[in-house]
């Protein structure tokens, strides 16, 4: 949760619905504390927070600490075996072989 940083989006939609509610009991309307609360021009303590707080996270973005772990090779080896030159057929059937002598089962009639 941390580290995909929805720390920082529940913080803030926390923060949106306080200010909703405050500017809501100071105004008349649920439409001008709406946009009270989403013009960014009166943010709140916890609104302050979490942008300083993504802030500092783009600087940590920009400056990567960790070196990537490579763990294939480079280019991979491939490998090709080539057939045999010679290959050997089945032998086809010969008149002494044993052949079928009786027909195919026939299915039972379907009944409708």
């Amino acid at each position: 949760m941390v580290s995909i940083g929805l720390h920082l989006t529940l913080l803030q939609a926390a923060g949106w619905v306080g200010m909703l509610v405050k500017y809501y009991q100071t105004t008349a309307s649920i439409s001008e504390a709406c946009a009270m609360t989403f013009d960014g021009q009166h943010p709140c303590r916890i609104c302050t927070l979490v942008k300083a707080g993504k802030q500092t996270e783009q600087n940590q973005e920009a400056s990567p600490t960790v070196k990537k772990l490579e763990l294939f090779a480079a280019s991979p080896v491939l490998e090709f075996v080539s057939p045999p030159r010679e290959m050997t057929l089945a032998p086809a059937p010969s008149e002494s072989a044993p052949s079928r002598s009786s027909r195919p089962w026939v299915p039972p009639p379907r009944t409708v």
